[in-house]
């Protein structure tokens, strides 16, 4: 009986030209449209007309064909599932089927066996839509394992799949252990900004509805891998988004998507379309200003006392400052020049009598203790100072050397003007 329902459901949505469930495409997509029957988004007998996103006008917007056609895929995949609970039917069948774990229903059964239904799996659907944009995309680079588990939780999956759901409860961010949530074919107008307290999600599927609108704050889901939003009213995305560096799949068609974005995600993807939101997102207003609670005022700092003041940074060594390493943090926050200035800004409002920098190299030293930092012509902070390269320095040659990061210790030139260099 399921098997029946399930093929029924997977008939009703073909789009014109597809075989066997699979959607076949020519160079250009067709308009499709979608029938409802009572368990969906609208009621039996309602139409839905979309045009795909792939359906363009203009010969300019370029087309990566493989990526099409993996978006594609992925959509009349979403589209097949539009029965209620559908993810937990499947389940459930593979349980009473299968003396060992469930498989994923959007993957192949004879592949990747998982526990709970919770794990994701790497399918046509889960997969980077293009390798080499993937390998050319930030990822963490120290292995770690960013996702979040509790051990004692029996259930990581939620499944509002097909039952009408015109609201979700803002509560649901209490529900910090879930991975994967299934919201599609449903009537859902808007999504509460409180899903993006979900840091373990790794799967969000909120296709075939009514949205018009992606909260800014779905940004904090770092964890996230697949966003599947076919189907919907989405003409914008906040450049928020552009921090969900480990996304590999966002699913986009069927929804009139405005330039740029459209061009761009045509062309490159969902890895070209972050990497867009992320290099484009305006500069923000920076930190919080802490909020310090005086306990006392401090004593006027005094060498012939004992008493100064010491401030201690690692200021990340350029080298180590790439995409790869950090992700979520746009190109040009990630250059010397524009994080110089920051660190100089904090130095001198600061103003320290002993300043300690990490990750420094002779080169940055130099700049500092030439520039506003130091004693000369343009200096403000009045500081004078040493630098002690890593050892591995002492076997380059000089130009190398320049680059090898070390530390490096400033101090007020009027309060300590011939302090002792020792070497450990």
């Amino acid at each position: 009986m399921h098997a029946l329902q399930q093929s029924q459901h997977a008939a009703q949505f073909k789009t014109p030209g597809s075989r066997n469930g699979v959607t076949s495409y020519g160079a250009a997509a067709d308009v499709y449209s979608q029938q409802g029957n009572g368990n969906t988004n609208g009621p039996s007998g309602w139409t839905d007309t979309r045009t795909s996103l792939y359906q363009v006008s203009n010969n300019d917007v370029k087309i990566n064909t493989e990526l099409m056609y993996k978006q594609l895929q992925a959509a009349e995949q979403s589209r097949q599932s539009n029965s209620p609970h559908y993810f937990s039917r499947v389940f459930a069948v593979q349980a009473r089927t299968v003396n060992k774990g469930f498989t994923d229903p959007t993957t192949s059964p004879s592949k990747n066996p998982i526990s709970n239904g919770s794990t994701r799996k790497e399918t046509a659907s889960t997969q980077p839509e293009d390798n080499s944009l993937a390998s050319g995309r930030t990822r963490p680079g120290r292995p770690r394992n960013t996702t979040i588990k509790d051990d004692n939780q029996s259930w990581t999956t939620l499944d509002f799949s097909g039952i009408g759901l015109s609201n979700l409860n803002r509560d649901v961010w209490r529900f910090n252990f879930l991975t994967c949530i299934y919201l599609n074919n449903n009537r859902l107008t808007h999504l509460p900004k409180e899903l993006g307290l979900l840091k373990g999600l790794t799967k969000l599927d909120v296709s075939g509805n009514q949205l018009t609108s992606i909260p800014p704050q779905f940004g904090m889901l770092t964890n996230l891998k697949e966003f599947l939003l076919f189907d919907n009213d989405i003409q914008s995305l906040p450049s928020e988004l552009g921090t969900l560096y480990q996304l590999e799949l966002i699913g986009l068609e069927g929804n009139p998507l405005m330039e740029p974005y459209k061009s761009v995600f045509l062309k490159d993807g969902t890895q070209g379309l972050i990497t867009y939101l992320l290099e484009t997102k305006p500069v923000g207003r920076g930190p919080i200003e802490r909020d310090w609670k005086q306990i006392q005022d401090p004593p006027p700092t005094d060498p012939e006392q004992g008493l100064f003041s010491i401030l201690c940074y690692n200021v990340l060594c350029q080298p180590y400052a790439t995409t790869y390493m950090y992700g979520y943090t746009p190109k040009y926050a990630l250059t010397w020049e524009y994080r110089k200035k920051l660190i100089l800004d904090e130095l001198l409002s600061y103003n320290p009598d002993i300043a300690c920098l990490q990750e420094i190299n002779s080169e940055s030293f130099a700049e500092f203790m030439t520039g506003e930092l130091g004693t000369g012509e343009n200096g403000k902070g009045g500081y004078t100072g040493f630098f002690f390269p890593k050892t591995r320095a002492g076997h380059m040659g000089s130009d190398e050397s320049l680059k090898v990061d070390g530390c490096a210790t400033f101090f007020k030139a009027d309060r300590y003007p011939q302090p002792s260099k020792h070497k450990y």
